[in-house]
């Protein structure tokens, strides 16, 4: 029996596509699509039709309170699919998205505390322009609406759809197909909690329709790719998070045990899905001793995914999926880069796979190389699991790197963003 499909939320209410996607992932059910005709006639409605009143301040946070409470605790009747308890949610995401439940207990608790802090800062005025509260929609002015173009690692970036609504926007969610299950359950727990759900939409979509949904909405907040920004245009509403280069950099002397210690969460805390995570790490003296610690706690990591409550990791549900990115990894290795965890990169699990936390040691460019990201290929590539590379270089190739980094770990003092901030994949 066909499972029913993953419905809309537009115009209120929830509605089932005869427009479907096969879902590209194992234990999903298809997922109602929503055409180009139907988003126009929705925008055009959208600023034409008398809408209920955006939430004040108060009560916006205490719905987007309760909501998340939901989202991450309780039972939520998700978008006509059924009531769905917090235990059901994890046990799909990890039969679908290979996420294990301690992963989720993390996420779902970096999306309470976020918020909490967002609605705190409010009270005292630091919050960022973009995401202060605006008050109830007056007069014949439509409130603002808002695209949240969600990637595979959805969960990761729900935070976007809280601050869009806290911001007083309409908001209207374009979940992954990979991973909708987490962007439904939010949207749904929105809707119960008291958000008015004229003013909040679940819209999947292909994605050649980004384009069509960037030209009819006021903003957007968009994960994805590299060439993500060509394929939505030039909206000055856009708000593209792409991968980011993260680095750490050893100092001359630094201990190699204290710095392994140091470095572990840095890769493997988020099962290596954050933007935010280090993917390579540069050492001004012989990275040997390091690399050989720091490959000792990772392959001391407990395996498979599901085993590991301290630093849970992902597993991949589809076998060859997680065989192209092994492949991926290994088809960038150079002549002198070699691999230093000793657990294999793939390991079967059931019908899906697992990819385990690796360090890559490349080669040394010598005084006058000029690595870059990229270049050497492993250098700074984004993997959906902990994997960095580690390399030593001199002072001036340090420099030529961090200065096009995104963010760098500089582990003899402080935490150095540059750059963009934020991400996700």
């Amino acid at each position: 029996m066909t499972p029913a499909p993953l419905p809309l939320l537009r115009r209120g209410a929830w509605y089932q596509s005869a427009d479907q996607l096969a879902a590209p992932g194992p234990a999903l059910p298809p997922v109602s699509l929503a055409p180009e005709i139907l988003l126009r006639r929705d925008a055009r409605r959208l600023r034409t039709a008398a809408l209920p009143a955006v939430p004040g301040p108060p009560a916006r946070a205490a719905i987007l309170t309760e909501a998340v409470r939901l989202f991450t605790a309780d039972t939520v009747d998700c978008g006509g699919l059924g009531k769905q308890t917090a235990a059901d949610f994890r046990t799909a995401l990890w039969r679908s998205a290979g996420l294990p439940a301690a992963l989720v207990d993390r996420w779902c608790a970096m999306l309470t505390g976020g918020l909490a802090v967002t609605t705190s800062k409010a009270q005292t005025g630091t919050v960022p322009a973009g995401m202060a509260p605006a008050g109830p929609a007056a007069g014949p002015r439509p409130p603002r609406l808002t695209l949240i173009s969600l990637p595979a690692n959805t969960f990761t970036c729900l935070e976007s759809v809280l601050s869009a609504l806290w911001a007083g926007d309409v908001a209207w969610v374009r979940p992954s197909s990979r991973e909708p299950l987490s962007a439904l359950r939010l949207v749904s727990a929105l809707v119960q909690a008291g958000w008015p759900a004229e003013l909040i939409g679940f819209y999947p979509t292909v994605q050649g329709l980004l384009r069509t949904l960037a030209g009819i909405t006021d903003r957007q907040i968009v994960y994805g790719g590299p060439g993500l920004a060509a394929v939505i245009g030039r909206s000055p509403g856009a708000e593209v998070h792409g991968p980011m280069r993260v680095c750490a950099v050893i100092p001359d002397g630094a201990g190699p045990d204290q710095t392994a210690a140091a470095l572990l969460p840095l890769l493997a805390r988020d099962g290596g899905r954050f933007c935010t995570t280090v993917r390579a790490i540069f050492c001004r003296a012989d990275p040997a001793q390091l690399a050989e610690r720091l490959a000792a706690r990772l392959d001391a990591i407990p395996f498979p995914p599901h085993v590991s409550p301290g630093l849970p990791l992902a597993a991949s549900q589809d076998a060859g999926q997680a065989a192209a990115v092994a492949a991926a990894v290994t088809s960038r290795l150079g002549a002198g880069d070699a691999i230093v965890t000793a657990r294999p990169l793939l390991s079967s699990l059931g019908t899906g796979a697992c990819l385990a936390p690796t360090l890559v040691r490349l080669a040394s460019p010598g005084q006058d190389g000029q690595p870059d990201w990229g270049q050497p290929p492993l250098l700074g590539f984004e993997a959906p699991f902990p994997l960095a590379t580690i390399m030593q270089v001199t002072g001036a190739q340090e420099a030529r790197l961090t200065a096009a980094a995104d963010l760098t770990h500089r582990l003899a003092g402080h935490r150095v963003p540059a750059g963009r901030t934020g991400g996700g994949r």
